[in-house]
């Protein structure tokens, strides 16, 4: 009875390794987003003046839809200093930041952060979070 019992639990358990459909559970990642580098400087003169001892990071990228689909862009984008600090966007010129793609469309914007003047901007990196892509996008100068 219990060789009858072990060989039955055999039975089940090979069954259960060579069975049913592999491929339900399986998700693609598909990249929504992609950024490039346009070019970048800092500057004083801005729609905004910096804080004394500051400058303005402008930074010109490149967006691209990867997708079949309309998508609107989060605008979640930090600097990250060669020293390890990081930079929020300070803020985003509307007029000339796209946030509505479509399919397949790339499009320029910029981006300003208020970093000290005494940075070496060139030393350090985006990181892009948007919606649509799992990991985050890091961009180097």
């Amino acid at each position: 009875m219990k060789r009858l019992f072990m060989l039955s639990l055999m039975v089940l358990l090979c069954a259960g390794c060579v069975g049913g459909d592999h491929g339900s559970n399986m998700t693609v990642e598909e990249r929504t987003w992609a950024v490039g580098l346009v070019g970048h400087s800092t500057t004083k003169e801005a729609l905004l003046n910096p804080q004394t001892g500051y400058v303005w990071f402008v930074v010109s990228v490149e967006i691209s839809n990867l997708t079949q689909k309309e998508h609107y862009l989060s605008k979640q984008i930090t600097y990250v200093a060669s020293n390890g600090n990081e930079y929020s966007s300070s803020f985003l010129n509307s007029s000339k930041f796209p946030i509505h793609f479509m399919p397949q469309q790339t499009l320029r914007g910029t981006i300003y952060f208020e970093v000290p003047e005494t940075y070496i901007p060139e030393k350090g990196f985006l990181i892009f979070s948007a919606q649509g892509n799992t990991k985050n996008i890091i961009v180097d100068f």
